[in-house]
């Protein structure tokens, strides 16, 4: 799926990706000086699941923690299986209502 996340800051971009294993990233481009953009989109890039969100020679955050990194990988399973269910039940009510009938008439 896409997990988009907006951020300001290469520890936000770093956060996005190691908790909430976000896949695009969101940059507003008033707010976003092109230097501090592209260390987001460096921080962004480098950043795994998972891994303590710290950059390169930093300390991970002191609320970080091994337990926290593994319930997270471990429910990322059950995380896809919910979401692939929420799509395919939207899916099916579109594909049963009016507007889709309607739709499918033209």
């Amino acid at each position: 799926g896409v997990y988009a996340s907006p951020a300001e800051s290469p520890q936000a971009a770093r956060r996005a990706r190691a908790m909430h294993d976000a896949n695009v990233l969101a940059l507003g481009g008033f707010a976003t000086e092109g230097g501090e953009a592209a260390r987001i989109v460096d921080a962004f890039l480098a950043q795994d699941f998972g891994a303590a969100p710290a950059g390169e020679g930093e300390a991970a955050p002191p609320w970080w923690t091994e337990e926290l990194a593994a319930a997270m990988r471990a429910a990322a399973p059950a995380v896809d299986r919910m979401e692939m269910r929420a799509i395919d039940e939207g899916v099916q009510a579109f594909l049963h209502s009016a507007n889709a009938s309607e739709d499918r008439a033209r």
